[in-house]
């Protein structure tokens, strides 16, 4: 099993280094290495959520920025934003205005470089885009990932971006195997169980609904409406478990492990159909023909996620993007969007002027600003968001007590209080040279979602503790799978998620909120992972594609349709 879902560009401003960012170093010297606390401007959020960064009065009917008529505003530089400019760059629209608060693009697709090798602050994979993805094909083929087609039009992905042998390594307490299920550990009956669980998944993969469309695939668009199907999104994945007579301790923990590495939820409170979704498009491995036809691979590169973003943001001139952009409110007015922004560095706000504008922040921050969304707070109940903390972990050479692989996790009981911490990747996996000679200088990407008490609460708690703090946390669980990591660790630095990604429970996915919360406020169009209906790269591109080319059809640009 996967864990999910991230060229140079042709301008400065997108590649300023995320560690223009960092924090000043905070120790108090109980650790034998340095590092610091990298991330958002969390400060910058909190004093306009609190009043305390006010518009100057007159300010936005008063003047605008030029050029004062573009053709779209994209509030947002995540995955969605930048794939809404890409689709609009590629259908001609060039004079469009990509607004973002941070000095890199990307959202939680960001990364820098250091240690000789690049490394990701958050999302870092794709796979293989299936036959409903095909709004995908231009974008992977620009991007050299999709090299050609099969016969049946499979695509064929490039092999210098795809995870060779050994993918994943399991610490199981006693010994590491090459399995995310620790199958050392359990019994036949407990065996016979899991592989229930993966016969009823394939079964799910060949499904099809009353509508004749799949019943599970990518984008989530796509899939069947068959009731019978989308009624597993109003119970959990634990509960579906259950009503199969699916239960044993290494299989909870097993699906639990995926549901929170890939959609910051557990499998107690995660949407059924969300899960079932993830496994069953992940389990065509069960029919060995059905896969070697048809594989699967992941695709990823040291820097994550960014390599995406930097690809589809290649061909963007600098008048196309702005950095350090904070939006404090967007309105429509005549037949225009009008977009307030407070330039960080400067310290001076702006207002441009757009024929229509792209919303690809989260939807909780919507209503913060455009005062036309106020009857949509209600909608926001059913939005929550992830805390996550990702910490990357400069090292001497990899670990030696295990095989290199390029994902490392560890097992422990359901009841384990320490059963947070999804392991780590090895960032420059692929790099042959890593291969030949294991003793060069990497760093490896640890990934927690904070999810053990009230997700409030955790938010509040990774906010409020500083890098000492959660530097021992990350090596405390280290230490489990490696006990000597100390010794190896030069410095160690931690990005702070307070809202990561959406987190689908029952009833979001195909609930009248998202639906509702997705609809256009005049001419500004909805976007980002959350109104998408998964926090993954496919849905982010597909919800960007979308806002992207309902624009040119309000601008009646002629355009071949992506999105179907």
């Amino acid at each position: 099993m996967k864990r999910r879902d991230f060229l140079k560009t042709s301008f400065s401003t997108l590649a300023l280094p995320l560690l223009s960012t960092l924090e000043s170093c905070q120790s108090d010297g109980s650790l034998p290495f340095s590092g610091r606390v990298v991330g958002e401007d969390f400060h910058i959020g909190h004093l306009f959520r609190d009043g305390k960064l006010k518009i100057p009065q007159g300010l936005i009917e008063a003047s605008y920025d030029r050029p004062v008529d573009a053709s779209c505003i994209i509030i947002g530089g995540g995955c969605s934003g930048v794939a809404a400019g890409w689709r609009l760059h590629r259908s001609g629209v060039k004079d469009f205005i990509l607004l973002e608060k941070g000095s890199q693009l990307g959202g939680n697709a960001q990364s820098s470089k250091g240690n000789q090798t690049e490394y990701s602050w958050g999302a870092h994979y794709i796979e293989t885009p299936g036959p409903e993805a095909r709004y995908l094909y231009p974008l992977y083929e620009d991007l050299g990932i999709i090299l050609g087609y099969q016969e049946d039009g499979w695509p064929v992905i490039n092999d210098a971006f795809t995870v060779r042998d050994t993918e994943v390594m399991l610490h199981t307490g006693k010994k590491w195997i090459p399995y995310r299920y620790p199958l050392s550990l359990a019994n036949k009956e407990e065996q016979d169980v899991f592989q229930r669980f993966r016969r009823k998944m394939y079964e799910w993969y060949h499904r099809k609904g009353q509508d004749g469309k799949t019943a599970f695939t990518l984008p989530i668009q796509a899939c069947s409406q068959d009731p019978s199907i989308r009624k597993l999104d109003q119970i959990t994945m634990k509960t579906y478990l259950r009503s199969e007579g699916l239960k044993s301790s290494y299989l909870d923990w097993y699906v639990d492990m995926q549901c929170r590495d890939n959609y910051g939820t557990g499998f107690h409170e995660i949407s059924a159909w969300v899960a079932v979704n993830y496994f069953a498009t992940n389990f065509s491995d069960f029919d060995v023909k059905e896969s070697e036809k048809h594989p699967v691979d992941i695709i990823t590169w040291p820097e994550g996620n960014q390599y995406l973003v930097k690809g589809m943001s290649k061909n963007f001139s600098q008048e196309n993007v702005r950095t350090s952009a904070f939006v404090v409110d967007v309105r429509n007015r005549d037949n225009h969007v009008l977009v307030t922004y407070y330039e960080t560095k400067e310290k001076k706000f702006h207002t441009l002027k757009g024929k229509t504008a792209v919303f690809a922040l989260p939807k909780f921050l919507l209503t913060r600003v455009c005062s036309e969304s106020k009857n949509r707070s209600k909608l926001l109940s059913s939005f929550e968001y992830a805390p996550w903390l990702v910490a990357n972990v400069h090292v001497k050479h990899p670990p030696g007590d295990k095989e290199l692989s390029w994902d490392t996790i560890q097992y422990q009981p359901m009841n384990t209080k320490a059963n947070g911490s999804l392991g780590y990747i090895l960032s420059n996996y692929q790099d042959r040279r890593l291969r030949n000679k294991p003793s060069e200088p990497t760093v490896l990407t640890f990934y927690a979602p904070l999810l053990q008490s009230d997700i409030k609460k955790e938010r509040l708690n990774l906010l409020k503790n500083g890098w000492d703090y959660w530097a021992n946390q990350v090596l405390k669980d280290l230490s489990i799978m490696h006990p000597n990591i100390t010794e190896l660790i030069e410095r160690l630095d931690i990005y702070k998620w307070g809202h990561a990604m959406i987190r689908p429970t029952p009833g979001f996915v195909w609930g009248k909120e998202r639906e509702k919360m997705k609809e256009p406020i005049g001419r500004i169009f909805m976007a980002h992972c959350d109104v998408g209906g998964l926090p993954i790269f496919e849905q982010a591109a597909y919800s960007g594609f979308e806002s992207a080319e309902s624009i040119l059809s309000l601008l009646d640009i002629h355009h071949k349709k992506l999105i179907r």
